[in-house]
């Protein structure tokens, strides 16, 4: 069945982009939990307690550099704020990990009740109102304010190439991996 596009259908399109990636780094981290006997007991568990024993467990084996355990542990809560839907989190998370963000380029507005095109227009016009989403914490505006700055400042982009990098480097490290690695103790 067809529909009419919505006006936030790229902003959705953007968000499953970066969700789908977030849920790749899961599921390989759950994938490394399970080859790596030491790791097995925290594969079905908490994530965070899983990524933490994945990169402890790196760092005694001397794979990859601090920041890019670093950067793999941090994905979690990144991951956590997008999928929770908590976006300026997750704009603060993205931008500890290096992303570059156009913010302030979305505005909330407050227009009088009940809606009328008049009310609409004057809100539009008192540009006094108009309050960035930016600079706004998500539990106080409305998911569809911060949906709309999220795809416009780069979030959702800047989150898909955080996970991508992430993903590769676990990726990378499950092809490292040796006999001893992966060889059940008695």
């Amino acid at each position: 069945m067809q529909r009419n596009p919505r006006p936030t259908d790229a902003a959705i399109h953007a968000y499953s982009q970066a969700a789908a990636h977030a849920c790749i780094i899961e599921l390989k981290a759950r994938m490394f939990g399970d080859v790596v006997p030491m790791l097995r007991c925290f594969a079905r568990g908490n994530l965070f307690l899983l990524m933490t024993a994945i990169t402890q467990w790196m760092a005694v084996n001397g794979r990859g550099t601090v920041e890019e355990r670093a950067r793999l542990l941090a994905c979690v809560t990144l991951r956590n704020k997008l999928l929770h839907a908590d976006l300026s989190r997750a704009a603060l998370h993205a931008k500890n990990l290096g992303a570059t963000l156009n913010e302030g380029t979305v505005v909330s507005i407050a227009v009088a009740r009940p809606v009328t095109a008049e009310s609409l227009l004057s809100a539009i016009d008192d540009r006094s109102k108009h309050v960035p989403v930016a600079g706004t914490d998500s539990k106080h505006v409305p998911v569809f304010g911060w949906l709309l700055e999220s795809m416009s400042s780069g979030v959702f982009t800047e989150a898909t190439r955080i996970f991508s990098e992430a993903i590769w480097f676990l990726e990378r490290q499950a092809e490292g991996l040796t006999d001893e690695d992966t060889r059940e103790t008695a």
